[in-house]
């Protein structure tokens, strides 16, 4: 393993393939609550004594801390332990806590899934009425999915139970707002933590604090303009604690209820999974409804759009009909264009259908269908390979496989590639982070993949986890030379993996620095807009950045907008006659 510590060098260059594979097989832990009490019988014992509700809203508030965010799912699994386990009426101290996440928790197989934080605490989502900022948690680019969910809900007729739809989703969005808003943190800020180590907890006073942004009250609700019953969707039934016991941290049922109520007060006890508890509400309202079918054509409509705005090689895709081909649980969506003289590049949008949740879940899915549709994958490269040859001055070929969906686990294996046309797997949301990087050439992409291509050639086996987008961020961080300028190739091959976090200041950067957030226009309505530029030459618009309204950009029109920084969930000011100008 290499990694790049603060600019310097250091790590292990593996030789041998059953050393390799074992590293990789070692990290794989259960996050079955049972599997836990299993391992470390005495933390049962030890949770026993202390009110559930307390001790869990106390742990709850430490999710809202971007210093503890690598070690997000040990505060999750400890707060599904004490709702398990907690019985009694004591309220625990900040040793009690340190105890069960540090000596209990810590001695544990699970501590070995936390991971290096791989995206921004704090991300952002445009409904109607406006921001709402999301914990974004662990969860695979939550905002993005989540984004496509309410994008598709808002196109719902306004009927009694889709308006009534509209109103709980509202309702727990803006709970997520407030509590960023009550811990102050401005959208995109990143997260910290020190992962598989030793978790520091504040003050008992700041623990309490910490605690009382997740808590509401009637009053609270009120002021923020939500019914009760409008969050009631969302709130976990207590009287199914001891299956709460049966369950695992993947999908539990707290996680699709992240709201207990208990005395007058409403608790988010996973502000985290808000975005999650979201979707999985809105799947299952479409399926309840029988809207499948109206469900997938909008999503459908939705990523031929995206593709539609997000360029890629230097250039966005003709806004134009896009053929979908129907299979099994995915449609199938393929775009090809030539991109430099003789280089073409297809992508292939695997788009998942609302069956595939509802036959399987978020986190599994059919291997019979994936590989069927990895069939269907291997024949449309062929098709496109098979043409571009032909094609006169014709050099080499890029596939990009592009999953998109709303969230759901989806399967991949491996396509057989030939020295004329390389294939890459890719997320949606991971593919509009490269299609917003600022880099001098267009061309970056197929040079990274070609130098991934080359080393691999050489002998160099590269071990990635977390797609193109990480290996474009160890690319960035090893000044593109993708490995140490010292080491050797010799007679035994060599085994590189990259660290899981690479591409998280690529997401940082992106993220903060175009700023994607909504502004009202003069009449009220709101617009999408961005910052025109990412980064700027001078200095005074790094404090007030110049924003282009993304949705007059669409109809060929520039609106542009100054404000002063403000990366908080409000607006500052909106774009008035003196402020913008049409070009």
């Amino acid at each position: 393993m290499i990694e790049n510590i603060k600019g310097k060098w250091r790590g292990l260059m593996l030789q041998n393939d059953n050393d390799f594979l074992g590293i990789l097989e070692s990290l794989a832990p259960s996050r079955e609550f049972s599997h836990i009490i299993q391992e470390r019988p005495s933390i049962k014992k030890k949770l026993r004594p202390f009110h559930p509700i307390k001790a869990a809203s106390l742990v709850s508030g430490l999710l809202t801390l971007p210093a503890l965010h690598a070690n997000t799912l040990r505060l999750e699994m400890l707060i599904h332990l004490i709702m398990s386990y907690s019985s009694g009426k004591k309220e625990p101290m900040v040793h009690h806590i340190q105890l069960w996440l540090n000596t209990e928790l810590g001695a544990t197989s699970f501590v070995y899934l936390e991971d290096p934080v791989e995206d921004v605490f704090i991300s952002n989502v445009i409904t109607d009425e406006g921001n709402i900022r999301i914990f974004e948690g662990i969860w695979e680019s939550t905002d993005f999915y989540l984004q496509r969910m309410l994008n598709i809900i808002r196109t719902l007729p306004d009927e009694q139970s889709t308006c009534q739809l509209k109103r709980e989703v509202r309702g727990i969005l803006l709970l997520s707002e407030e509590i960023a808003d009550r811990r102050r943190l401005n959208r995109f800020s990143p997260g910290e933590g020190n992962d598989k180590g030793p978790v520091s907890i504040p003050s008992n006073k700041d623990l309490k604090s910490l605690s009382k942004t997740i808590i509401f009250t009637s009053e609270d609700l009120q002021r923020l303009g939500i019914v009760s019953a409008d969050i009631e969707p969302f709130i976990f039934d207590m009287q199914f604690l001891d299956k709460l016991q049966e369950q695992s941290l993947e999908e539990s049922d707290l996680q699709r209820h992240p709201i207990v109520r208990d005395t007058g007060k409403w608790f988010v006890l996973l502000p985290n999974n808000i975005s999650f508890a979201v979707r999985v509400h809105i799947l299952n309202w479409m399926i309840n409804h029988g809207c499948q079918e109206s469900f997938d054509k909008h999503l459908i409509m939705e990523y031929q759009k995206f593709f539609q705005d997000n360029p890629v090689m230097g250039e966005s895709f003709p806004r134009q009909s896009i053929p979908v081909q129907d299979f099994q649980d995915k449609y199938l969506m393929t775009l090809a264009r030539e991109f430099d003289e003789g280089r073409y590049i297809q992508i292939i949008a695997i788009i998942d259908r609302i069956s595939g949740y509802q036959q399987h879940g978020f986190l599994s899915f059919d291997s019979e269908i994936m590989d069927e549709y990895n069939d269907q994958i291997d024949i449309h490269i062929k098709e496109a390979r098979s043409h571009y040859r032909k094609q006169a001055g014709f050099k080499q070929g890029l596939t990009l496989v592009v999953g998109c969906g709303y969230g759901r686990l989806n399967g991949f294996r491996a396509v057989p590639e030939t020295a004329d046309w390389m294939v890459e797997f890719i997320s949606a949301p991971d593919f509009q982070t490269l299609a917003w990087t600022s880099e001098d050439s267009p061309l970056f992409l197929w040079k990274l993949v070609n130098q991934a291509r080359h080393l691999t050639k050489q002998g160099l086996s590269i071990a990635n986890a977390n797609g193109l987008l990480n290996l474009y961020g160890w690319w960035v961080d090893t000044n593109y030379l993708m490995m140490p300028a010292d080491v050797e190739f010799g007679d035994k091959p060599l085994h590189m993996m990259i660290p899981t976090d690479s591409l998280a200041e690529i997401r940082r950067r992106i993220r903060q620095g175009w700023d994607l957030h909504a502004l009202p226009l003069p009449n009220g309505k709101l617009v999408r807009v961005r910052r025109k530029d990412i980064e700027s030459y001078f200095p005074d618009y790094a404090t007030q950045p110049l924003y282009a309204c993304i949705d007059a950009v669409s109809h060929g029109q520039l609106w542009e907008h100054g404000l002063e920084n403000n990366l908080s969930g409000g607006f500052q000011r909106s774009l008035g006659k003196q402020d913008s100008r049409v070009i």
